[in-house]
């Protein structure tokens, strides 16, 4: 089984190859994002952090079983280690 080389470069460098090779396959994703907006974490307010996190909390289905308070304690925990 070989292996294909991993070629790096531009969207103009890389076309050659693909033009040279039109039926073969190809994986491509970039290495860079070059109009990336920053992390949600660096511009958000106190009010969009609010709403995200209402937000979050509201995707979960109610109604689950909450852990018991043996599940979350220390020795629930540690249960069986060391044995």
């Amino acid at each position: 089984m070989s292996t294909s080389p991993i070629v790096e470069g531009t969207g103009r460098e890389l076309l050659h190859i693909l033009q040279e090779h039109p039926d073969d396959r190809f994986r491509l994703a970039p290495l860079t994002d070059p109009v990336a907006s920053p992390p949600f974490h660096e511009t958000a307010s106190a009010e969009e952090w609010n709403a995200a996190f209402t937000s979050w909390i509201e995707s979960h289905e109610p109604g689950k079983p909450l852990l018991s308070d043996y599940a979350v304690s220390r020795e629930g925990i540690y249960e069986g280690v060391g044995e």
